[in-house]
């Protein structure tokens, strides 16, 4: 999905199918995957920070509850280490962990953490 959004080259029948599937929240937390685990240097910074807000405006109380809590760290990563906004990574993060209904103990806010130190 990443890959498809910022090759160059496709036809415009091709962007006009991907186009409904870019707006499903699916498609935004893959999306996101991608470009958090991409060279920085590649990435389109404004990009990123819109689907950031989209997928965040994008949340709905039918929204299953892994899926948000996965979007929602991602989300965090991007702000975190991309978009240098340290104040709303960390209202991501909180907000991820509102959906963390198992509350399991989990890596990722510790890998976070070390990595501010």
């Amino acid at each position: 999905m990443g890959d498809a959004l910022i090759a160059e080259g496709l036809s415009k029948d091709q962007l006009i199918r991907l186009a409904p599937v870019t707006k499903t929240f699916q498609a935004k937390i893959w999306t996101l995957y991608h470009l958090v685990n991409t060279q920085e240097s590649s990435i389109d910074h404004e990009q990123l920070a819109n689907l950031v807000v989209e997928g965040e405006q994008q949340l709905e109380a039918d929204t299953p509850q892994d899926a948000a809590r996965q979007f929602l760290f991602l989300a965090g990563d991007a702000y975190f280490e991309t978009l240098n906004r340290r104040d709303k990574a960390v209202i991501s993060y909180q907000r991820a962990r509102a959906y963390d209904v198992d509350r399991e103990t989990c890596k990722h806010p510790i890998r976070t953490l070390i990595m501010a130190a």
